[in-house]
């Protein structure tokens, strides 16, 4: 991994998708559907253990209705994806 890359990113990012993800209200089935995977294999990226592909991203960030840029980190998240209380602990 790139040195500028933090060792956990992908599993920040798996869980702002996750957090994205309940805030429309879909379910992993409903989204790896929309992606053509099993959602097994959408679980694993939510888990940070599969790597997040830049495609995926973008389909993602759109079926939530928000800037790819949010998704990856790179800027805030929307206000009403805001992490709910005992989401991970």
């Amino acid at each position: 991994m790139p040195k500028n890359v933090p060792t956990n990113w992908h599993a920040e990012t798996g869980k702002r998708i996750r957090i994205a993800r309940l805030a429309v209200g879909l379910s992993q089935e409903d989204v790896a559907s929309e992606l053509g995977m099993t959602y097994q294999a959408f679980q694993k990226i939510e888990r940070g253990k599969t790597k997040l592909e830049a495609q995926t991203a973008v389909v993602l960030a759109g079926l939530f209705e928000m800037d790819v840029r949010a998704l990856l980190g790179l800027k805030a998240m929307p206000p009403r994806m805001k992490q709910p209380v005992g989401l991970f602990r």
